[in-house]
């Protein structure tokens, strides 16, 4: 599987900042052999999570990260979003792209984005989704700050450099880590 993906702070169609992930697609990947027996295709919902995982790896690289189970994703209350599946990825669908274009990032006091984002199978656009919104509970601006203050900001640098090596703007996910990530966050 080839994992690559691109962060843009300045892009995107609001010019707020924008990230982009491709992954190869393996007619033997599990959402596709266990949706349906006499329908392999990727469920609308891992769809939606996939872009929803872009937009954290985006906020993790921005620096925000809490501590432990101090910090969970949740939608932002008030903002009604959707979800408009237009095609499908199947088993001969070969690269998948999710696209997230940042339209609002602040705290309320949480921290939290509102984004567009677009999937596209081998490069024709199946999956719009606009106004997906995530807020990191239990978390503050003054929270981020502190963290970052700390000695553990070395440490925490350590452990995004893991997830994050950044040659000239590129932004690369070891495959693992990143198959976790995207199609099975529970065990991650």
């Amino acid at each position: 599987m080839t994992v690559s993906s691109s962060l843009t702070p300045r892009g995107g169609r609001y010019g707020i900042g924008q990230i982009t992930a491709e992954m190869d697609i393996d007619p033997q990947d599990w959402f596709l052999t266990c949706h349906f027996v006499d329908d392999r295709v990727m469920p609308g919902t891992l769809m939606y999570e996939c872009c929803l995982h872009t937009l954290r790896i985006y906020l993790m690289r921005m620096g925000w990260v809490g501590e432990g189970d101090q910090t969970w994703c949740e939608p932002v209350p008030g903002v009604s979003s959707g979800l408009k599946c237009r095609g499908q990825v199947v088993e001969t669908t070969r690269t998948v792209t999710y696209q997230v274009s940042i339209k609002e990032l602040g705290y309320r006091p949480e921290p939290y984005a509102i984004v567009d984002a677009l999937m596209f199978a081998d490069g024709h656009p199946i999956v719009e989704i606009p106004n997906m919104s995530v807020q990191l509970a239990g978390l503050s601006q003054g929270k981020v700050e502190a963290l970052w203050a700390t000695a553990l900001a070395p440490k925490i640098m350590v452990l995004l450099s893991g997830f994050f090596m950044i040659p000239t703007g590129l932004l690369l996910l070891p495959s693992v880590i990143h198959r976790k990530l995207l199609v099975n966050p529970i065990e991650f």
